[in-house]
Parts: C-alpha cells; sequence; structure tokens
C-alpha cells in the first residue's frame, strides 16, 4: 500500500502544480501607454534617433518640457513624433514621464 501512495501522491502534486500553474513576478514599471502626449522630464536634452538603437542617427534632440506623441515602446525605446516639430524617430523612453 505504501509503495502505490508515493506515485499517486507525485502525481497529485504534479496536477495541482501545473492546474495553479507557475508565475515570476518582475518589479518593473510597464511603460505608459501609446499613443499619448508625453514629456520630456528626467534630462536637459534628449536625441531623437533614426531608429531604436545608440548606433542610429540623431535626428533631431527634444529638451525638458518639451512635448512628444508615443506611437509604440521596443526594448526601452519609444517611437515618437516631436509636437513642435513633426519630426519622428525613436528616443529612449526612460526621459519620458510616465
Amino acid at each position: 500500500m505504501k509503495h502505490k501512495l508515493v506515485p499517486m501522491m507525485f502525481a497529485m502534486m504534479a496536477l495541482l502544480l501545473f492546474a495553479v500553474g507557475c508565475s515570476v513576478s518582475v518589479d518593473v514599471d510597464p511603460p505608459p501607454p501609446s499613443g499619448y502626449d508625453r514629456q520630456v522630464v528626467d534630462t536637459d536634452s534628449l536625441n531623437v534617433r533614426s531608429c531604436p538603437s545608440m548606433e542610429c542617427d540623431v535626428v533631431t534632440v527634444v529638451h525638458r518640457g518639451q512635448w512628444v506623441r508615443v506611437y509604440e515602446y521596443r526594448d526601452g525605446w519609444a517611437r515618437v513624433k516631436v509636437r513642435d516639430t513633426n519630426v519622428e524617430g525613436w528616443c529612449a523612453s526612460q526621459y519620458l514621464d510616465r
């Protein structure tokens, strides 16, 4: 009887684990929603680049207090349009307000 009980208990625990599921929680703030205007807040000047990489060309520079419209987020970058000039490009999303 003891030999049958151990595998049955193991099977029940495994079934319970799959039924409940496993989750991992990471304490990271999600980016704000796309399609909204955001203000440059955490830096005096921010490069807006032609693609989401430090290797890409700078198409313009925005300054603290300027507004950009965010269209998408990708790997720490935000695809934006500068509200004053309508220039589009990518900037580091960490410098935009939430």
